[in-house]
């Protein structure tokens, strides 16, 4: 099986992951999407909270909601990128 690592899970990840996914996972990949946390916040609706367009626990939602259940998620910060010999270390270890 063929992994492929996403890190981050922000506007840019999610797109990725999502556009890619109909690509590979029928082809044998697995696909591990890495963030520090699991919370998405809608930046562009903050500016709307003053003037009561929004509350603030409306632009907070998991990450999880934006892409597939095939997907996996791992929370951690990333320490070390190492490309040439496919390698990624995560803070938690």
């Amino acid at each position: 099986m063929k992994r492929l690592i996403v890190l981050g899970a922000g506007t840019a990840g999610t797109m990725a992951v999502n556009k890619l996914r109909h690509r590979l996972l029928p082809q044998g990949w697995s696909i591990t999407m890495v963030d520090q946390d699991d919370t998405h916040h809608y930046q562009p609706g903050y500016l709307f909270v003053p003037f009561g367009g929004y509350t603030p626990e409306e632009l907070v939602k998991p990450r999880r909601k934006f892409w597939p259940d095939d997907v996996e998620l791992i929370v951690s910060g990333i320490d070390v990128v190492l490309p040439e010999e496919n390698l990624v270390t995560l803070t938690d270890g």
